[in-house]
């Protein structure tokens, strides 16, 4: 027990620092209270230090915790996933770099191989349902390496529970007290669903999408059916009290758990250190672990794979889950050329905030007007002109009939 317990403060010091390092550079490291009160002005260690540090921790953690955590504890696999992550990290981490470079193979290596006993460990597997994930009545599912788990919104433990409900969740969908609806996906996310409109499960289970039915949502009445022209957040918005059921939901407070590592992470760790410094790969582990993630999805597999492609699977995967923003600083620190490119130019930059602004055409694609920087207000109450569709010429901002495609030459 007392090992346990110690395999865990080693992994959430490890995690800590991993947050802290990826949003913050160097940091200080403390390792005695008594030495930070003795000694509480510190200079900062360098981020490769404080990357060692983590992995440190991580490794502390693997071999502390036990074979299989108990009563929702980690186990050792949820060290050993998390010691992947941050060596794959530090395999092409180098604050001082402004060109791409190469990461290191031996840490590759490793990835791939604590990959493998995370995988082959046999205490978690990918939920069948992708939208599963996100219901309260399914905590704790086999996908889950590592969650926080929340007090019950019945305790009133304030500080203890998980808040945000009422910031993401809007009356419309939900019967306790909420002020959110206002998280809407990116002009950019809108582009990555539109390459591939078949990718519409974890899409709508994402993002709400116009008429799209939630059967789940408003059970009691048949069903919520989103009937808005927009885009308004789905992931981590639960619906009603009776909805989540025996869960407790009130204002907020949700229950549901929110990931710090699952399992879909651990097979597309695997696919990027098999790909490694190459522009592409075939490899047949690469593409089974890669593929996995998207046979869930219902999406077509790959018969090869880049960096661009790993990157835009994590988006889609991740979204809204407080992932990505970490895996981009962590790809900046190893390509930052490319990333700047993919920040400055790559990303469609550009903004769509409320109802009117997206409507879902026949073939699953969605069309949108966005408020670009330069191009007028940034309201949407401003004269004709200021929105713009992205993909056709519409007779108004309340009447969408297409009066030009692009194929007629809108531009």
């Amino acid at each position: 027990a007392k090992n346990a317990a110690i395999g865990e403060c080693y992994l959430m010091r490890g995690w800590a620092y991993f947050y802290l390092l990826r949003g913050w550079g160097d940091n200080i490291l403390f390792e005695d209270n008594q030495d930070m009160i003795d000694t509480p002005i510190s200079p900062l260690n360098p981020e490769s230090d404080v990357l060692k540090f983590i992995v440190r921790d991580f490794r502390k953690a693997a071999e502390f915790l036990p074979e299989v955590g108990i009563d929702h504890h980690p186990s050792r696999y949820a060290a050993k996933a998390a010691l992947a992550k941050a060596l794959l990290a530090q395999s092409g981490w180098d604050a001082s770099q402004t060109a791409d470079h190469s990461r290191d193979t031996a840490k590759l290596e490793e990835v791939i191989k604590l990959c493998n006993e995370v995988i082959g460990c046999g205490q978690y597997s990918l939920m069948d349902n992708y939208e599963d994930l996100f219901k309260a009545q399914n905590n704790d599912n086999s996908e889950t390496i590592l969650a926080m788990r929340w007090a019950d919104p019945s305790s009133g433990s304030w500080g203890a529970m998980n808040a945000l409900y009422s910031d993401l969740a809007f009356q419309d969908v939900t019967d306790v007290n909420v002020w959110g609806g206002n998280v809407s996906a990116s002009i950019d996310l809108l582009d990555l669903y539109n390459e591939d409109p078949a990718d519409s499960i974890r899409r709508d289970a994402t993002f709400f999408t116009q008429n799209e039915h939630y059967d789940y949502i408003k059970a009691a009445e048949g069903g919520y059916t989103y009937t808005k022209k927009w885009t308004q957040l789905k992931k981590g918005v639960l619906g009603t009290k009776a909805d989540v059921a025996p869960c407790g939901l009130a204002q907020m407070a949700s229950p549901l758990n929110t990931y710090f590592q699952r399992f879909a992470d651990v097979y597309l760790m695997k696919a990027e250190a098999i790909l490694g410094n190459a522009s592409e790969t075939q490899d047949a582990e690469a593409l089974d672990a890669f593929n996995a993630v998207r046979k869930r999805a219902h999406v077509d597999k790959r018969d090869k794979i880049t960096f661009m492609d790993i990157l835009r699977e994590r988006r889609i995967e991740f979204c809204m889950e407080y992932f990505n923003r970490w895996d981009m600083v962590t790809y900046y620190r190893w390509k930052p050329q490319t990333m700047l490119e993919y920040f400055n130019y790559t990303q469609h930059r550009g903004w769509e905030t409320r109802d009117g602004c997206v409507i879902k055409n026949p073939d699953g694609t969605l069309s949108y007007r966005a408020i670009y920087p330069g191009i007028g207000s940034w309201y949407l109450n401003t004269p004709e002109g200021n929105c713009i569709w992205i993909d056709c010429l519409r007779k108004s901002n309340d009447d969408n009939t297409i009066v030009k495609t692009i194929k007629d030459g809108y531009d």
